[in-house]
């Protein structure tokens, strides 16, 4: 690279080191934090979520041909680093970081007189991944970045249809700001309630050590 580049001033990896001790809000204003998902937490929420015997089978497959893949977070600006099997379907992937990330399931509940039904999926390379097909029928081959999406359907009490919200990984406020009135206070308090999830493990795996540079 010097050879071509000239003008370039190469520094060691120790250099770099000390710069980033010496200037640590730099750090992190301009670099992402990669949270590393340790296997045994997968392999937890495996064990938690399955069957004793679909779990097993699941659990064996992790160990045969682990690989890793990334979870972009939006809201933290962070990526999660984690352990799978391509041989895992969508649904037991999504299954496993609902339970790991304690995130609310697809599930109807009231606020403020309009009910909110969260559902949850996949998406890689801007396309949603079909729950019955397995990760490497889904094109993922290990070291991807996948995206976790929320999606609110709000309706009213007469059951008519006011709003569909999609939102990538943790919502942002952009997200629920252009929506007025009650929609947009419903929308607020479902995407607080799944940032809380996301924050509430961000600090667990801090607390843990499993933060990567």
């Amino acid at each position: 690279m010097r050879a071509e580049h000239r003008e370039l001033d190469l520094r060691s990896r120790s250099y770099w080191i000390a710069a980033c001790d010496r200037f640590p809000d730099a750090v992190t204003r301009n670099f992402r934090q990669i949270l590393r998902i340790p296997a045994q937490r997968t392999e937890d929420a495996l064990r938690e979520e399955f069957s004793r015997h679909y779990g097993d089978d699941l659990l064996q497959l992790l160990r045969d041909e682990p690989v890793t893949l990334f979870l972009y977070s939006n809201r933290h600006d962070k990526v999660y680093q984690l352990t799978v099997s391509l041989e895992f379907r969508v649904l037991n992937l999504l299954r496993v970081l609902k339970r790991a990330f304690r995130l609310p399931g697809q599930v109807s509940y009231s606020l403020d007189h309009l009910t909110v039904s969260l559902s949850h999926t996949l998406v890689f390379n801007g396309r949603r991944l079909s729950h019955e097909k397995t990760l490497r029928e889904s094109g993922l081959a290990g070291r991807d970045l996948i995206t976790y999406w929320t999606s609110f359907e709000i309706t009213d009490p007469e059951g008519e249809l006011s709003s569909t919200v999609m939102h990538r990984a943790v919502p942002t406020k952009a997200g629920y700001e252009v929506h007025a009135g009650e929609t947009g206070a419903v929308a607020a308090r479902c995407d607080d309630l799944i940032r809380e999830a996301f924050g509430d493990f961000d600090r667990r795996l801090a607390a843990g050590h499993e933060v990567q540079g």
